[in-house]
């Protein structure tokens, strides 16, 4: 048998030290419940960013129209064009009027949109392939807020003289 000096009972030595306050208290943490509220915040802010707006930049200047990256150059008075995608643009009884079509990710489209005479909104309508669309765009301090008819949402940031009108399909 085997004899080793412990002190008195209860008493402090070097194999029965008390913890320091701190380590006492990290050791009554219940480290699960811990890491399930950092897993559900995760979650949280996870489903946030999902669920948020996604954003497009369309610029329009004297001499091109960028649509999300791609630019259309002017070849005529109100028609700018790159590749197989076509804008043409129209003034009408005082209205902005636009019409586009295009390759989007692989369907044909065709876009109609009309400003309001005010310029605080513009209604489009679309045909992907064989599928009707149509939207409501109002605008914001920085471009439109557009929601399709289904439900989706998109943020256009718009660049270049107000208003710009976006007759493309964009985000879908």
């Amino acid at each position: 048998m085997q004899n080793l000096p412990v002190g008195e009972i209860g008493g402090t030595h070097r194999l029965r030290r008390d913890r320091p306050r701190w380590r006492r208290r990290l050791g009554r943490v219940r480290w699960h419940l811990a890491m399930a509220l950092v897993g559900l915040a995760a979650a949280g802010a996870g489903s946030i960013w999902a669920l948020s707006e996604p954003e497009v930049s369309v610029s329009m200047s004297g001499s091109a129209y960028d649509v999300a990256g791609n630019d259309l150059s002017l070849t005529g008075p109100g028609v700018y064009q790159a590749g197989g995608a076509a804008l043409v643009l129209a003034e009408q009884d005082g209205q902005t009027k636009a019409a586009a079509s295009a390759m989007l990710n692989g369907r044909h489209m065709t876009g109609i949109c009309a400003v309001s005479r005010d310029g605080q909104g513009e209604s489009c309508s679309f045909r992907l392939d064989s599928e009707g669309l149509t939207c409501e765009d109002r605008a914001t301090g920085s471009g439109w807020s557009r929601r399709y008819s289904d439900g989706r949402g998109l943020l256009i940031r718009t660049y270049g003289t107000a208003p710009v009108p976006v007759p493309f399909a964009l985000g879908r």
